[in-house]
């Protein structure tokens, strides 16, 4: 029978690895980049909110009631988070995904923000990270229509992009 010591411990861990599994962290970040099959406006609002958004607002409650061993064990995963999900992005050639897994990589800098007691700011990061994102994305989906309209096949290969300084000034400022 478990002690009750144990059973906080056991359902500390629990409710962290389910915000890990929902914000994407490591070792749970593939089904992020693999939601990038959704038109653009989709994906900006799963990126920039709402399916990320959830975990990440789950540990930021809990994180008064969090022992400092689980406090310690966000810090590693978001710091292994943030280095695996930039390198990621940095091997991507799609740029949807690229975007995902620059989220990844930002929601990991939340996550150790959390572990080391600075809720607050992790989560002033996210939500200015979440509206960055989210016109990132928005923007992403004009070059998009643009480059479809121009009669590319793939859209999302970064080797199409560039110049869009003169044809598309908004997008560009």
């Amino acid at each position: 029978m478990l002690r009750q010591l144990d059973r906080v411990a056991l359902a500390q861990g629990c409710l962290v690895v389910g915000a890990f599994i929902k914000s994407g962290q490591c070792p749970f970040f593939h089904w992020l980049p693999s939601a990038m099959v959704a038109p653009v406006p989709a994906s900006a609002l799963i990126h920039s909110a709402t399916a990320v958004g959830s975990g990440i607002y789950v540990l930021i409650r809990l994180a008064p009631w969090i022992d400092s061993p689980m406090l310690t064990a966000l810090v590693y995963v978001g710091s292994l988070t943030t280095w695996m999900g930039s390198c990621a992005a940095l091997m991507q050639q799609n740029s949807k995904k690229v975007l995902a897994y620059s989220t990844i990589s930002q929601l990991g800098y939340v996550v150790m923000a959390i572990g080391v007691g600075a809720s607050s700011a992790g989560l002033n990061h996210f939500v200015t990270h979440a509206l960055a994102k989210a016109l990132l994305f928005l923007c992403l989906g004009t070059i998009h229509h643009f480059l479809v309209q121009q009669g590319e096949q793939a859209p999302e290969d970064f080797q199409l992009m560039g110049g869009f300084r003169q044809v598309l000034p908004g997008v560009f400022f």
